[in-house]
């Protein structure tokens, strides 16, 4: 509209930066109106500061790929586990600017914000590969054997780790981590059986158990002969059974007998041997050997030596400087 005359104007495809820009070139007051500014057309001519991050936002998104986003959710996530760091180091403004100095698009997009999120993330993980081990284990037509052993951690938790051995479809033997167990309670093998129960029906293994290696702890003997009983309650071989599928730990037994040799008796051997007897009589003479040979011997005197360097710190670094 122009001089009392009405101009009709086609907009190709229906765009309207070509009548805006009309309208605020020749036509300024009509589009002051409905500025809120007194005329200045910027409010309507350009999007919202808001909406430009939005589409800017939107448009970084496509920039990262499945491929991507997984690959640093698999590294972040195998960083935490095998560093041992908290889930909340993610969190730290530091680590958030170290990562951002290498590509600040891309971290603000895949870098969660909360220590929940790779919570979560870490549980999913965990409850994916889980499945594959099943698939795996599903999959290899021979026995599982197992080993187990109780170990308390820095923060004083007793846990039950629990590892399967087997060989595979190609024949290759491999050995998977299983589980690791809180134990509450008593540690006696009342209690560790129902564990192992538990894993090994979680696995599907009932029908597959073979072997199973232990420490020489009493313990041990009980929590196998109570799995047993558990997977077979109607079979009266199970104490055979038992004894047969129990393996005792071949590091341990030598464990035992080189602590045996440097620090232990024959005390209660000698006590359950008759009096008077050939036998109770040499080993009266071997305990009494061992104990005068500790005292003065040189396992002794490295011992006490070594004992002597490690509780002072200057005797310390001059041993190192040695």
């Amino acid at each position: 509209m122009q001089q009392g005359r009405t101009s009709l104007y086609a907009t190709p495809n229906g765009a309207t930066t070509a009548a805006k820009s009309h309208l605020q070139k020749d036509h300024r007051s009509l589009i002051a109106i409905g500025s809120s500014d007194g005329g200045s057309g910027a409010g309507d001519s350009e999007p919202s500061p808001r909406r430009q991050k939005t589409l800017e936002e939107s448009l970084r998104k496509t920039l990262v790929t499945k491929t991507t986003g997984q690959l640093f959710r698999d590294t972040l996530l195998g960083w935490l586990a095998g560093a041992n760091i908290p889930f909340s180091g993610i969190e730290h403004p530091l680590f958030r600017q170290l990562l951002c100095l290498m590509n600040k698009d891309l971290l603000q997009e895949v870098l969660p914000h909360s220590g929940d999120t790779i919570r979560a993330w870490m549980k999913a993980e965990f409850e994916a590969e889980k499945e594959l081990l099943k698939d795996e284990l599903a999959r290899s037509p021979y026995k599982k054997h197992l080993t187990f052993d109780l170990w308390t951690s820095p923060n004083q938790y007793a846990l039950l780790g629990i590892t399967v051995h087997f060989v595979d479809q190609s024949q290759q033997l491999q050995f998977r981590l299983l589980a690791l167990k809180r134990i509450f309670g008593s540690h006696g093998g009342e209690n560790l059986g129902p564990v192992l129960q538990g894993v090994i029906e979680d696995f599907a293994l009932s029908e597959a158990v073979g072997y199973l290696t232990a420490d020489n702890a009493d313990s041990g003997d009980s929590a196998i002969r109570e799995l047993f009983q558990a997977l077979l309650p109607q079979d009266d071989s199970v104490p055979d059974l038992a004894r047969r599928r129990r393996i005792r730990c071949v590091n341990h037994e030598l464990n035992l007998s080189a602590t045996g040799f440097l620090d232990g008796t024959f005390k209660e051997a000698i006590k359950k041997l008759p009096p008077r007897s050939e036998e109770r009589e040499f080993l009266q003479e071997e305990n009494d050997f061992l104990e005068n040979w500790r005292q003065s011997g040189s396992i002794r005197k490295l011992h006490d030596l070594m004992g002597w360097i490690r509780r002072g710190v200057q005797r310390r670094e001059q041993f190192l400087q040695l």
